[in-house]
């Protein structure tokens, strides 16, 4: 089995965690759910449980066990983000037929 590599995850963290604005771990720990001082293991190398590197994926926009692979050596996934749909108000009536007659009138010139 390969031997994982925590400080090659180390340094994906928190080149993510300040790509994504969070200069600081205690703006991060806030976010993820994960206390400072655990953040502050993982982002020196040290190991840390399944949870953590599960609450620091979601956080940083990883799809599961992307830390996981970097540890064997092989890239995160970043998630997709998700479409949007347009979102366009339901006129009332009252609002359908004051558009209607704005367009009449536009239409006539005026």
């Amino acid at each position: 089995m390969a031997q994982e590599d925590w400080k090659r995850l180390a340094s994906y963290v928190v080149a993510r965690r300040v790509k994504l604005g969070y200069r600081d771990r205690l703006a991060f720990a806030d976010v993820s759910g994960v206390t400072a001082r655990t953040l502050g293991k993982l982002e020196k190398g040290l190991k840390v449980g399944a949870v953590t590197l599960a609450d620091v994926e979601i956080a940083l926009g990883w799809e599961p066990d992307s830390a996981r692979s970097i540890l064997a050596g092989r890239e995160p996934v970043i998630k997709a983000a998700p479409a949007l749909a347009p979102q366009i108000p339901e006129l009332t009536e009252d609002e359908r037929r004051a558009v209607l007659a704005y367009l009449e009138v536009r239409r006539a010139g005026g």
